[in-house]
């Protein structure tokens, strides 16, 4: 469990104190690993991705930040022990298509956190919409809400 923390400290720049760790709702899991998996897709963690995974977090479940601390957590740990492939077989199996959808939205939030999408990154989000079942219309729409949604960012 030291290596779990210490990786979330390298990765997200936080630590957990052990009662802060327990299971987390899978789709929560699911859904945090997948984000993570986008926010180092570059292989470069920032903070502004991380943020963006916690207000993604927030909106979808609720969370306030020490919870969704909490779900990265798992999340690192569900990456590390079953690797991304896996991840996207369980995704799309478990959720529906409005929830990957909404996913998609998020990653492009994530990706695009830092300003700097590189061509690695769009890459990843091909590729996540393929192995999760989003098709190109259904991933029109995500970029037509992300678009929208930072637009509405930018106004405020």
């Amino acid at each position: 469990m030291k290596w779990l923390n210490s990786l979330l400290y390298e990765l997200f720049a936080v630590t957990l104190d052990a009662e802060d760790v327990s299971q987390s709702d899978e789709v929560q899991i699911l859904a945090a690993t997948v984000l993570a998996a986008a926010a180092y897709a570059d292989k470069r963690h920032k903070r502004e991705e991380r943020d963006a995974i916690l207000r993604s977090l927030e909106r979808w479940f609720g969370l306030n930040r020490r919870q969704g601390l909490k779900v990265l957590l798992d999340a690192t740990h569900n990456l590390t022990a079953h690797g991304i492939e896996r991840v996207y077989d369980r995704v799309r199996r478990r959720l529906p298509l409005d929830l990957r959808e909404r996913l998609m939205v998020a990653i492009l939030h994530v990706v695009d956190a830092d300003r700097a999408r590189t061509s690695i990154e769009a890459r990843f989000v091909q590729h996540t919409a393929a192995r999760i079942g989003v098709r190109r219309r259904v991933m029109d729409r995500a970029w037509g809400r992300y678009l929208a949604e930072r637009a509405t960012k930018m106004a405020s």
